[in-house]
């Protein structure tokens, strides 16, 4: 009866105090659903190393924003499996501005959705997302990079997380000491 009783006092509160932050409860909420991407894209680049198979992050438009809905399989022949229910998909995640899937060895692509492919030696290609966080000033990017699959969040405005020097030293880094790990 106690619980309940703080349950109700604390709703309330809530109901009369979230509206009149108006702005800034929005960009807390654009923010968190721009962490929730990202935690996304990390717990499915460590669980492809772990498990030692692909996992997928297909990230697809729908009202209101976008979805993104998580699979792996142990080869690109088998059919892709759903992973773990509490991420297998996320339904609020902020509007998209742009989604660029960037091969080593072809131009920027544009897509309307886009596909994150981990393997348990991480990704072959870059992968930048652009969110349309409109109540927030600046938007916010995840980019994704080769070969390592790490998965930065930056303000749209920074510049990349990897610049020429350091992305070079990471490459021969992967290459020297991790490359042969998930083989």
């Amino acid at each position: 009866m106690e619980l309940l009783l703080v349950v109700v006092i604390l709703s309330l509160a809530a109901a009369l105090v979230l509206p009149r932050l108006g702005p800034a409860a929005r960009r807390i909420g654009a923010r968190s659903a721009s962490y929730d991407l990202l935690w996304l894209l990390r717990q499915a680049r460590w669980w492809a190393a772990g498990e030692g198979q692909i996992c997928r992050v297909h990230l697809a438009p729908a009202p209101g924003g976008y979805t993104a809905q998580v699979t792996h399989q142990r080869t690109d022949d088998d059919p892709p499996q759903p992973l773990r229910a509490e991420w297998a998909r996320l339904e609020q995640l902020p509007a998209v501005k742009k989604l660029l899937q960037i091969p080593p060895d072809r131009g920027v692509s544009r897509r309307k959705e886009l596909t994150v492919r981990f393997t348990p030696w991480g990704v072959s290609e870059d992968y930048v997302i652009a969110l349309a966080e409109e109540p927030v000033r600046t938007g916010m990017r995840i980019e994704v990079r080769r070969p390592s699959g790490l998965a930065w969040l930056l303000p749209e405005d920074a510049p990349s997380a990897f610049d020429r020097e350091s992305m070079a030293a990471l490459e021969n880094y992967w290459e020297a000491h991790c490359r042969g790990l998930g083989r």
